[in-house]
């Protein structure tokens, strides 16, 4: 695609945010970057790094990419916390069509056409993955499953006419509508800003589309899972009863 094709096509910005991921930057990037190289070649894109407090080396190596690479953005937040990250990111970059996605590629990357081709051809508002509606694929434990089932719950208890039944599945994608509205009434920084940002756009009437995906368990020796599960749980039992009280 010329310069000049770029400039008049929608624009994606894939933003992956990232907390001490040194040991998964440089690979998954290259393989985020290469396939949309080869996939989004009827758009303009971008993927910016998003950073939310990191204390290892993943900022050198995000400054690495950024060099090495076309279309590699970086943007950091001292604060830690995705939701936060996210958050500010998009607030400072303007394009059409708004996904983010977990740097450990848990969701198959093969699914990126249609997380975009929602908000852009299908006129959703928001996009999201689903590991637990039909035709998904999972591949995870037992007692991640049920306690990915169990949460899930939450949200349906406190907002009844909720339909979504995967809400904290990373990997979304928003319009620029969205962007310019609900971003900005959303206030939870961390692992919640998913679901609030679900939420709110049910109850303002917004499109939501899931989706089912084909979705891998990635963690390994080196990469543990960051979310504490029990006290997420009980964190965003607070935060949906704020919200609730909120609305």
């Amino acid at each position: 695609m010329s310069t000049a094709e770029q400039s008049q096509s929608p624009h994606i910005l894939i933003t992956l945010p990232i907390y001490n991921e040194e040991d998964l930057l440089v690979q998954h990037v290259a393989l985020i970057h290469a396939y949309c190289m080869q996939a989004l070649q009827d758009v303009s894109w971008d993927i910016l790094i998003a950073d939310n407090g990191s204390t290892d080396t993943s900022s050198d190596i995000c400054a690495s990419l950024h060099a090495r690479l076309p279309h590699i953005l970086i943007y950091r937040n001292e604060i830690p916390g995705r939701g936060g990250a996210l958050k500010q990111a998009w607030l400072l970059y303007n394009a059409d069509v708004y996904v983010y996605m977990d740097i450990d590629l848990a969701t198959d990357i093969q699914h990126l056409p249609l997380l975009i081709s929602k908000i852009l051809h299908e006129q959703y508002d928001i996009a999201t993955g689903s590991r637990l509606i039909p035709g998904a694929h999972t591949r995870r434990s037992f007692f991640r499953t049920l306690c990915s089932l169990l949460y899930n719950q939450l949200p349906v208890f406190f907002f009844p006419s909720f339909p979504v039944k995967d809400a904290q599945c990373g990997f979304k994608s928003i319009s620029k509508k969205i962007r310019n509205t609900l971003l900005l009434e959303a206030q939870d920084t961390g692992w919640f800003f998913d679901t609030e940002l679900l939420i709110r756009a049910h109850r303002a009437g917004y499109h939501i589309a899931e989706f089912p995906v084909l979705w891998r368990d990635q963690r390994f020796a080196k990469r543990k899972s960051k979310v504490r599960i029990i006290e997420t749980g009980l964190t965003n039992i607070k935060k949906l009863i704020q919200l609730r009280r909120a609305l």
